[in-house]
């Protein structure tokens, strides 16, 4: 999937305080995405895009005012920071390809 899509729902999920039912959608969606993507797109979200920080502050607003997007975000989060060992081998290879070409 597209970096645009990723941090567009990052940006939405972003949101939460404001608009607490788009964030809910976004946070199903990016449970899903983190759960089927490789460990890079896992990896670009948490570094470039402070996805791990946006998921943690929605869980949070979700805990006080929107059951369901806490209960999204927290879907969401656990996807995030999952890291499967074939994904695992994929960066490691990505990082020494990266080395190699320098």
């Amino acid at each position: 999937f597209g970096v645009d899509v990723l941090s567009s729902l990052i940006r939405i999920l972003g949101q939460a305080k404001a608009n607490p039912h788009d964030a809910y959608h976004s946070a199903r969606c990016l449970g899903v995405l983190f759960k089927g993507c490789g460990n890079s797109h896992r990896c670009r979200a948490r570094k470039d895009l402070d996805a791990k920080r946006i998921v943690s502050a929605a869980l949070e607003v979700g805990s006080r005012t929107h059951a369901k997007l806490a209960d999204a975000s927290r879907v969401a989060m656990v996807a995030l920071v999952t890291d499967d060992d074939q994904s695992m081998e994929e960066v490691q290879e990505e990082e020494e390809e990266q080395t190699e070409q320098r």
